[in-house]
């Protein structure tokens, strides 16, 4: 009775109940949009984060995070692979030997980091390959070939095919010394590697250290990123006994500005999505008052013809319900719409930035921005909203019940 009751009430008043149904619809709709785009661009700044620090979890010896030092090295690596392969969601490990030294030419030199790497593996998490330039990237046409980042090209104004020296003290305290040929030069963008980055082999690398076995830095991928503090716990647990000791981190331990931007970043999405909520709930809320106020003489007849303050509180609130239940179908037509628009076409940082802007070492001048739709954040957005909408009702609905019909009917003459 109540419900056939409130369902003609709303159709009596078409264009009150269209302008409600569309502020409820847009709200919702721009609510999921801005939930797509901010769970992509969380997603978007993981993947680019993890590419950058070079894998999700990371082992290294004891210290050597906080001093670089070269003798601080992984003695014995393999027992820490064969512990990181049997961690379920681990899809591979990628060895590393990490060199600071210098590289020189007859007339110039220059202070870098030089990475012995396995290309094949590398390409697990984005290789500088992707940021080749000039040349080729680590082949085997070469003795012991470099690739060297843009800036440092430029200052020891070298090409394809020169050679480098490279001087640096090995893990026993030895100044060493060798040869490469650069086979390749790399421009990233970002400052702080261009000018001071190198690569080579994992064998030339530990040839120039007279290393055999030995690593500076293993890095497991893990095929979701969510489950690195997990995969970095149960592989600590593996190696406690490890000779030497070992320090398992992720790559949020290695990049602390990127973690405090998408702190902060997750705090201003979380104040945006409130403000959006209490604008839906207070143009609701507006919208279903002046309708009771317009409906004076309306809801003081229905009053006078025996329906009571409870039933009449119901009505409204039955009225609210149906109203935010379109509105809410509506809504997510649109948003789902917006998002899948947006996901075709994507948000370019490039676009609206206009210059590089690197958050740590993390280059954002690429970035792209989609949608990416997480299921539970969908539907307890909804339900929320739908809350909010029963809420926004009750003092409608509430003023509605007090209404004396006698009042009601002299207020509307």
């Amino acid at each position: 009775m109540l419900w056939k009751l409130a369902w003609r009430n709303l159709w009596r008043h078409r264009t009150r109940t269209v302008v409600v149904i569309s502020a409820v619809a847009f709200s919702y709709g721009l609510l999921l949009l801005f939930l797509g785009l901010q769970d992509d661009l969380e997603r978007a700044l993981d993947e680019i984060a993890v590419e950058t620090a070079g894998g999700n979890v990371f082992v290294h010896a004891d210290d050597y995070w906080g001093t670089r030092q070269m003798e601080r090295i992984i003695n014995e690596p393999q027992p820490v692979i064969d512990a990181a392969e049997q961690i379920d969601g681990v899809v591979d490990t990628i060895p590393r030997v990490i060199i600071q030294g210098l590289v020189e030419t007859a007339d110039e030199s220059v202070a870098v980091q030089l990475a012995g790497v396995d290309p094949q593996k590398e390409r697990l998490v984005g290789s500088p390959q992707e940021d080749l330039v000039e040349g080729e990237f680590l082949s085997e046409e070469r003795a012991n070939p470099v690739v060297v980042g843009s800036g440092v090209a430029e200052r020891l104004d070298i090409g394809i095919g020169d050679r480098l020296r490279l001087t640096a003290a090995d893990p026993e305290g030895e100044i060493g010394r060798a040869l490469f040929h650069v086979d390749g030069i790399v421009e990233t963008g970002v400052e702080e590697v261009d000018d001071a980055a190198g690569w080579t082999t994992l064998e030339a690398a530990r040839d120039a250290m007279s290393m055999q076995r030995q690593l500076n830095e293993l890095a497991v991928v893990v095929d979701d990123d969510d489950r690195r503090h997990e995969v970095a716990e149960l592989l600590q647990q593996a190696v406690d006994d490890e000779p030497g000791g070992v320090t398992v981190r992720t790559w949020d331990g290695l990049l602390p500005d990127v973690v405090a931007l998408m702190q902060f970043r997750r705090s201003l999405a979380y104040t945006i999505f409130f403000a959006l909520l209490v604008v839906v709930a207070l143009a609701v809320a507006n919208t279903f008052m002046m309708a009771v106020m317009e409906r004076v003489r309306e809801l003081g007849l229905l009053g006078a013809l025996g329906l009571g303050p409870n039933e009449m509180f119901r009505m409204v609130l039955y009225e609210s319900l149906i109203l935010g239940i379109i509105g809410l179908m509506v809504g997510f037509g649109l948003g789902l719409g917006a998002n899948m628009w947006f996901d075709h076409v994507g948000i370019h940082a490039a676009d609206f930035i206009g210059e590089e802007i690197n958050i740590g070492e993390v280059p954002t001048l690429d970035l792209v921005i989609r949608s990416t739709i997480v299921a539970w954040r969908w539907i307890a957005s909804t339900v929320f909203v739908l809350v909010v909408v029963l809420f926004s009702s009750l003092y409608p609905a509430w003023k509605a019940a007090r209404l004396q019909p006698a009042d009601a009917m002299r207020m509307s003459e």
